[in-house]
């Protein structure tokens, strides 16, 4: 891995870069992975096509599985298609859920299918990010 060159880059900043790099180290994440992929965006929509296909369709009956595409196309992808998939954060699918919820009267199924769309796009994070860290 390479730091940068001298004497573009310091040595105080190339110092500042080792120390950066061996701290993601201590965390488990390869810093030449990171930067890999740091450059790949990972559409939401292209994400959710990948997650019903593979783990919805191994994990779940084919009810279930229309179901949760039609969830997260209709309330998430409708307005995330086109972003990062590592922007999107708890406090945006909060946000999403609470004005579904807002809209009507949240009745029980439209709250259980809004947690189950929620626990999707987690399961869908979480799931993107451990593959991300095994590519190391």
């Amino acid at each position: 891995m390479t730091l940068g060159k001298y004497p573009i880059v310091s040595l105080a900043e190339a110092r500042k870069r080792a120390i950066a790099a061996l701290g993601e180290v201590a965390r488990g994440i390869d810093p030449r992975v990171k930067k890999a992929t740091a450059n790949h965006i990972m559409r939401f929509d292209d994400t959710v096509d990948m997650f019903v296909r593979t783990y919805c369709s191994q994990h779940n009956r084919a009810s279930t599985r229309r179901e949760t595409e039609r969830l997260l196309r209709a309330r998430f992808a409708s307005r995330w298609a086109a972003r990062d998939l590592r922007e999107i954060g708890k406090a945006d699918i909060v946000k999403i859920v609470d004005e579904t919820l807002r809209m009507g009267a949240p009745s029980a199924a439209t709250t259980r299918s809004q947690r189950f769309a929620s626990s999707s796009i987690g399961a869908l994070t979480e799931g993107l990010s451990t593959t991300t860290r095994a590519i190391a």
